[in-house]
């Protein structure tokens, strides 16, 4: 099972619209548009770098946002955190789902 077949990542950006106000790197007023682009870019690159953690794949993350950030205005130091977040809630899934994969596969 690959992340690609588990994780969805129209569910992924429907969660984060839903609870990005919430995170503690989002200043009052900010406006969800600006941080979509990474939110979609953590699961994309969880997708890319299946195996590898956001650390081990943060010096390629940081090189390439500013080509994947679209109209964003936020900086990779401002992205970074977002970007984090989306990539640790993509592993997580998927390590639900591989989860539930392996024990109906026993049973």
């Amino acid at each position: 099972m690959t992340t690609a077949q588990v994780i969805d990542p129209t569910a992924e950006v429907a969660y984060w619209r839903e609870n990005f106000v919430t995170r503690p790197y989002v200043p009052p007023g900010a406006t969800f548009e600006d941080y979509e682009p990474a939110y979609r870019y953590g699961v994309d690159r969880f997708n890319r770098y299946e195996g590898s953690t956001f650390e081990q794949a943060e010096p390629h993350l940081m090189r390439d946002w500013r080509g994947a950030k679209g109209l964003s205005r936020l900086t990779w130091e401002n992205a970074k955190s977002a970007t984090r977040d989306s990539w640790q809630h993509a592993s997580y899934a998927f390590e639900r789902a591989v989860s539930n994969n392996s024990s109906t596969d026993r049973g």
